[in-house]
């Protein structure tokens, strides 16, 4: 989980780089978007295969902080 929010923050840091730029490769954009978002929904697939493990329904709501 780490690894993959490590992934998701790395493409956030160089999609903000190339939002910065003159004239920002729609390419670049694109393929860094779009590794956001699979970086993030692998991490979202593993919660939930955590949370059925735990007896945790991905629409059940915790009062427990998370340690």
């Amino acid at each position: 989980m780490r690894d993959l929010l490590a992934k998701a923050q790395l493409g956030a840091t160089k999609l903000s780089t190339e939002a910065s730029a003159a004239s920002p490769n729609t390419v670049e954009v694109r393929y860094l978007t779009s590794e956001i978002y699979g970086a993030l929904a692998l991490a979202h697939e593993h919660q939930v295969a955590i949370g059925k493990k735990l007896g945790i329904s991905s629409g059940q709501l915790t009062n427990e902080r998370a340690r």
